[in-house]
């Protein structure tokens, strides 16, 4: 009998502790939705904290007592807290990893992600998803790459057709047979990679052996620098006096264009980056009222002014935003 007091106490001082731990008491952890004060509550990466704060003040002028609770410990564990049911929105900053993020999202809320494009990925700031590039030596003479080019380069199946290209003489280069193509870049399993896996690479998994990850963003180019055969995947704003970006081109007889805003707002840039809010929304459901609001206001006039004011993400271009309000119906 004394056993099973004890063993009861134990339980209950567990749920409390438990209990305690979800409020928030001593726990490094957000409280649960329950505890939240506004009318929803946002998950996201800290990086972007003025940015959904400006886009809550704005949307606050028409609608007086909205508020958001602001969640920001991503940018890896954004997602999470819309499929648990502890956020409303997650404002992600990054590509969704696949399979494991939809799968994890579809198996706990038994619907799949539903994502809103609201911006394009920046070219100032050292964002989870700002715009890649290609980069090579200063001194390398190449003009400009296609994607099929660039997946034989950077992979091993080339689901775009092309053989392997692991000198720079395969793809065109007179004279430099005897080049090898030194790739760098970062490491496979981070969002950039993924990111270049799936569109250039169409999702394969076997990437050049002799691909060379580093681990540290700031430190590509650098490497790069002392490489004149090397080749890399990089930020769009990074910079050295020994690299140059490369132009890139979808597909033949495309235009061989660099991550700049016209190019990447028009789609003309190959390897643009898409920045998305997530939300649980089951099939064939509305979207509750208030979250609707705030969805068409990012992709209002005034909301896109203030996500190009911010100047972090580029505004939608028209087309997109129209495509985007129509799922919002």
């Amino acid at each position: 009998m004394r056993a099973r007091s004890v063993l009861i106490l134990a339980a209950l001082v567990t749920a409390d502790a438990v209990a305690a731990a979800a409020a928030g008491e001593g726990s490094p952890y957000p409280a649960p939705a329950a505890a939240a004060t506004c009318a929803l509550v946002a998950s996201g990466n800290p990086a972007d904290h003025d940015l959904i704060t400006a886009l809550e003040a704005g949307f606050r002028n028409a609608n007086p007592r909205f508020c958001i609770d602001k969640w920001l410990h991503g940018p890896e564990s954004t997602l999470a807290p819309v499929y648990t049911g502890t956020a409303d929105i997650a404002f992600m900053a990054r590509e969704v990893r696949e399979p494991m993020e939809r799968m994890a999202f579809e198996w706990v809320a038994l619907s799949k992600p539903f994502a809103i494009d609201y911006a394009y990925a920046g070219l100032k700031d050292d964002r989870p998803g700002t715009q890649l590039a290609i980069f090579v030596h200063r001194d390398n003479p190449v003009k400009g790459l296609t994607l099929a080019q660039l997946d034989a380069i950077l992979g091993a199946e080339h689901k775009r057709g092309d053989g392997n290209a692991r000198d720079w003489g395969a793809i065109g280069l007179a004279g430099s047979t005897a080049r090898p193509i030194e790739v760098l870049g970062p490491p496979v399993d981070s969002i950039p990679a993924l990111f270049i896996r799936r569109l250039v690479m169409k999702d394969s998994r076997k990437w050049n052996p002799a691909y060379q990850e580093v681990a540290e963003a700031g430190a590509i180019l650098p490497t790069l620098a002392g490489r004149p055969n090397g080749l890399a995947i990089a930020p769009a704003h990074a910079a050295h006096p020994m690299t140059r970006m490369v132009p890139l081109a979808a597909g033949p007889g495309d235009p061989f264009v660099l991550p700049e805003p016209a190019a990447i707002r028009t789609g003309i840039y190959p390897l643009t980056r898409i920045i998305q809010v997530v939300v649980k929304r089951a099939q064939g459901a509305a979207l509750e009222q208030e979250l609707r609001a705030f969805l068409e206001y990012l992709l209002s006039p005034a909301g896109q002014a203030i996500i190009a004011r911010d100047g972090s993400y580029l505004p939608l271009d028209q087309a997109r935003l129209a495509q985007q309000r129509a799922r919002l119906k």
